[in-house]
């Protein structure tokens, strides 16, 4: 195309290009932004013309349709990487399907470029040895033919980081301080010192655009996993620790706002909210501990324990309330994180290591006078002394707590209904079912004002224990039904489990109808097997079903389903929850 001297080449190449059928294809736009109100000029005034941008930032002119390239899924990135490997000259043959390739392509965020400069590494190293040494890995230059910014994956990211303005600089390394992604409300309190609370939305969209951040529905961002790192380096340390700071006063103010609702309405949402946002509460808890805070981390640790033991993470939560006990903190935490540490080793059936930190928690309570802290240790004495069989020091101590309950203005809270449920099962024991059911209608009545569906199906345990007792097996069923439905709502396998196992006493007692024989107790022994075998501990270690009459079931089952029964129970092993809680609902699944 020929420009006469002095010409304009825009319009020159408008003349040419008016009335064609043409494709236009501009590639890394994202150099020349003064360009682009022309490339749309061009659009609107060659209609038959095409163009084709390649941009790490959307033009965001009239008549723009985006089509993102968002990082490969798992398996798609897996292949990937195999067949670069293979170009790359690697010494075996790798597949797919092999679990280290999985980790190294979810390491790497499925990002293609990334995936290329690891798996050119597979002459030297393994990889295993690639995922050991990711970071030295995704440092060094790729092929010689690649343009120079993208020959590492620093360089890749530089060249999209000098693109930013100043402010989105200064605040985009802050964003590494987050684990498991983000919402507005948390990114707003980290960029606090850098940007207002009017433009974080803005700020966000643009990083967006520029893809070093990701969003999902919520909304809800993150930065993927090589971007997060590269990030981390950006950030001077003054501006980490205000970030680091700030992160963890927002996490901290967030469990604390959520902890009531674990013992009442809106379990099932905050429980959902705390599964979301735990990677980022843990790491504040870290955080609070590698910077002096650790008061801060033992109070957050007290406000989400509940969490940690209905979800099973209790090797988690105890390691790091015992690492805040190792610190210099005010005594209420120190009751506090030791009451932690007490409840979730009795959930891992550590019952010496519970009774030493619940008696340790209880003693200082008492000596500094915290009244709202001494129930919640001391009580804790009375399900160790359950475990081990000694009902009357657990009788004498659940009394007790319930009067420290009442003393502490918690009255018909969540410790006070427990202590009740408690009492029921010494009371269960000591052979007294009547006196158990009315301290189990006690509890549940006032489990069920505060809309707890966590005391509740506690409470039921007992009440169907007290039902099985009595004769009354319709009435198991249906406290079966509902303490499975709420432990689904939560997501407490632990329970489940332990519901699954009574059901299948109750059926074999006294089979219901349309249950196909005894088919039933196989499939729900199965079932509670596979729950039990991931829970991670005895959460409820105070539950004590009638292991006689569990072991029993199994044996009427067999002999009535002979080698059926095997299958049965393998079938139930292979059930997903869905279906678990199906076949406890419906007699007839």
């Amino acid at each position: 195309m020929g420009v006469a001297e002095g010409g304009n080449p825009f319009t020159a190449l408008l003349d040419l290009l008016r009335g064609q059928d043409r494709l236009l294809l501009l590639d890394n736009a994202e150099h020349l932004l003064d360009a682009w109100p022309e490339v749309a000029t061009l659009a609107a005034a060659c209609p038959g013309l095409r163009i084709l941008v390649t941009s790490r930032i959307p033009l965001r002119v009239r008549g723009e349709v985006l089509f993102p390239l968002t990082p490969l899924d798992l398996p798609a990135a897996a292949e990937l990487f195999v067949t670069r490997a293979a170009a790359a000259g690697a010494a075996r043959l790798l597949s797919a399907e092999d679990a280290v390739v999985g980790q190294l392509c979810h390491r790497l965020a499925g990002i293609p470029l990334a995936i290329e400069l690891a798996a050119a590494r597979v002459r030297l190293l393994s990889p295993a040895e690639i995922l050991a040494r990711l970071d030295e890995v995704m440092a060094a230059e790729g092929a010689r033919d690649l343009p120079p910014r993208q020959r590492t994956m620093r360089s890749a990211i530089d060249w999209s980081f000098e693109l930013l303005s100043p402010l989105e600089q200064a605040a985009f390394p802050r964003l590494a301080v987050f684990s498991g992604g983000f919402g507005i409300d948390a990114a707003t309190a980290v960029l606090a010192d850098v940007v207002g609370p009017g433009d974080v939305l803005g700020l966000l969209e643009s990083l967006v655009d520029q893809s070093l951040v990701v969003v999902a529905p919520g909304p809800r961002f993150r930065l993927l996993e090589p971007v997060a790192q590269y990030a981390a380096t950006r950030l001077p340390r003054p501006a980490e620790r205000a970030a680091r700071d700030a992160h963890l006063r927002f996490f901290g103010a967030l469990a604390a706002r959520h902890e009531p609702s674990l013992r009442g309405e809106g379990t099932v949402e905050t429980l959902a909210e705390i599964e979301r946002e735990h990677a980022n509460l843990v790491a504040a808890v870290e955080w609070s501990l590698a910077s002096g805070q650790a008061d801060l981390g033992g109070w957050l640790g007290w406000h989400l324990w509940l969490f940690w033991w209905i979800r099973g993470a209790l090797r988690e939560g105890r390691r790091l309330m015992q690492a805040v006990l190792t610190h210099d903190v005010p005594d209420p935490v120190r009751v506090r994180a030791g009451s932690v540490v007490g409840a979730l080793a009795f959930a891992q059936g550590d019952d010496a290591e519970a009774e030493a930190a619940w008696t340790t928690s209880a003693d200082l309570a008492r000596r500094t006078g915290d009244l709202e802290g001494l129930p919640y240790a001391y009580g804790g004495i009375g399900l160790v002394a359950l475990a081990r069989d000694d009902a009357d020091l657990a009788a004498r101590v659940f009394e007790e707590t319930i009067v420290l309950c009442d003393e502490a203005g918690l009255h018909g809270e969540w410790l006070w209904t427990l202590s009740h449920v408690w009492l029921g099962t010494v009371e269960l024991l000591r052979g007294n079912p009547a006196g158990a059911g009315r301290l189990v209608e006690e509890a549940l009545a006032a489990a069920r004002r505060r809309n707890d569906p966590l005391a509740v199906y506690i409470g039921l345990f007992t009440a169907i224990q007290v039902s099985m007792a009595v004769g009354e097996p319709d009435r198991a069923r249906r406290q079966i039904a509902e303490g499975v439905l709420l432990s689904r709502d939560t997501g407490d396998h632990a329970n489940l489990a332990y519901l699954l196992d009574a059901l299948a006493v109750v059926e074999s007692l006294s089979p219901g109808p349309g249950s196909g024989g005894l088919a039933r107790v196989g499939l729900l022994r199965g079932a509670a097997a596979q729950l039990r075998a991931g829970t991670g501990g005895n959460v409820y270690g105070y539950y004590r079903p009638d292991e006689a009459l569990i072991a029993q079931a199994g044996e009427v089952a067999r002999a009535a389903r002979g080698a059926a029964y095997d299958d049965d129970v393998a079938a139930g092993w292979a059930l997903d929850v869905d279906a678990m809680v199906a076949l406890a609902t419906d007699p007839t699944a």
